[in-house]
């Protein structure tokens, strides 16, 4: 009989994993939902066929986050008009225009048809739905309100991609203007300052210290570049590598939680991110341990996902959810206040998404901020060093004319 891995939640929450032999992967998910625990991940086990390997050949046959957020988008507003899901999917599979999501929405269609539930269809196609999408989708099919948690999933990835996408966008320039700033100095230092050493050297007069200085930095520069490149590559493999380790990423997610003006955005993030997820989840009828386990997983900070694992274990000891917020230092008071209220009224789901959107707007607003505040700066800060170098040799040009002179 075939073997299953499985990862899931049980009764108070805790994550946990094993193995077990079923006929098929339906039948092992049954069995863990009739033990009371709720499946999070059932994979097959070396028995069975591997799951594909995504690759350059798989290239084009895999849909976005984006397309998965559409079809998120598209399945409710079918499933909401009165269509059966297989009737639903299929639609989806005929509008779908890349190539990757109608190969996905085939595949569920098919399971579908085959008896499966939606949950174990999106579960099915691997690394696509992450498990905060099919576990919400799973309750949801529990309590009949699919078409409405799948607006709230579809209306939550979209509020996440938007914010992504400022915040990119926002940083670009700034990107851009740092690179461009080392660049033309390296060009200047390489490049434009030797052209004058052999004047200035020839010409027996002694230099200003300031002008000495910059040939100095430029003899050393075009005398180590080639290790100066090559120790930048090897120290950026080493980061990325180092990356990897759990107590790195750890270290590394904390001091970055610490840094000045990076560091309160990055808190603003993940109050956005804890609360938007465990309000969508709480209001598709998760309970709050097991709701807490989820949005761990989302945090996208060691640190935070730490302290996060932390609430969900404490709350089943007897612990307030807003206490344990506030031992977690991740939160600025107003939510704890906020939180506070909405376990004490009944409504922690609605004041997790009214801070969720409270903070967005923050959020928006001093990322615009720091924007405009480091445009100028970057110029300023440019421009000095720039004209430095600028007014040092050439300052030094004109006392050799003087002494030629």
């Amino acid at each position: 009989m075939p073997v299953f891995h499985y990862t899931a939640l049980d009764r108070g929450g805790q994550r946990i994993a094993g193995e077990v032999q079923g006929p098929s992967r339906e039948v092992v998910i049954r069995q863990l939902s009739d033990a009371g625990h709720f499946p999070i991940e059932v994979m097959a086990g070396e028995a069975d066929a591997p799951a594909p390997v995504r690759s350059l050949f798989t290239f084009g046959r895999t849909a976005s986050t984006v397309e998965i957020t559409e079809f998120a988008r598209q399945l409710a507003m079918l499933v909401n008009a009165g269509l059966s899901l297989p009737r639903a999917v299929s639609l989806i599979e005929g509008e779908a225009g890349g190539r990757g999501l109608k190969r996905i929405a085939r595949q569920i269609q098919v399971d579908i048809s085959g008896g499966k539930s939606l949950a174990e269809a999106l579960e099915a196609r691997g690394g696509h739905f992450p498990p905060l999408f099919v576990s919400m989708v799973r309750a949801a099919e529990a309590s009949g309100t699919l078409p409405e948690a799948l607006e709230r999933i579809a209306e939550t990835r979209e509020r996440e991609q938007r914010m992504r996408a400022k915040l990119v966008s926002a940083l670009l320039y700034p990107s851009f203007l740092v690179v461009t700033a080392i660049a033309s100095l390296l060009i200047i230092m390489l490049f434009v300052v030797p052209r004058f050493k052999a004047m200035l050297t020839d010409s027996g007069t002694r230099l200003p210290p300031s002008a000495a200085n910059i040939i100095a930095v430029s003899d050393w520069l075009n005398a180590n570049w080639a290790a100066l490149a090559a120790g930048f590559g090897v120290a950026t493999v080493a980061v990325l590598l180092l990356r990897r380790r759990p107590v790195v990423r750890r270290f590394l997610d904390r001091a970055v939680l610490r840094l000045p003006l990076v560091g309160g955005l990055v808190r603003m993030d993940l109050t956005v991110r804890f609360c938007r997820t465990l309000g969508s989840l709480l209001a598709n009828g998760i309970a709050v341990p097991t709701a807490l386990n989820l949005t761990r997983d989302v945090m996208g900070n060691g640190e935070a996902a730490g302290a996060v694992g932390a609430m969900s274990r404490d709350l089943r000891k007897g612990s307030d959810l807003a206490r344990l917020m506030e031992t977690s230092r991740l939160f600025p008071p107003i939510v704890i206040a906020i939180m506070r209220a909405g376990e004490e009224t009944g409504g922690l789901a609605k004041s997790a998404l009214y801070l969720a959107d409270m903070f967005e707007q923050r959020l928006d607003m001093a990322t615009q901020r720091l924007v405009t505040i480091l445009e100028p700066v970057i110029i300023v800060g440019v421009s000095i060093v720039v004209g430095a170098i600028v007014v040092s040799i050439m300052g030094a040009v004109v006392s050799v004319y003087d002494f030629a002179l």
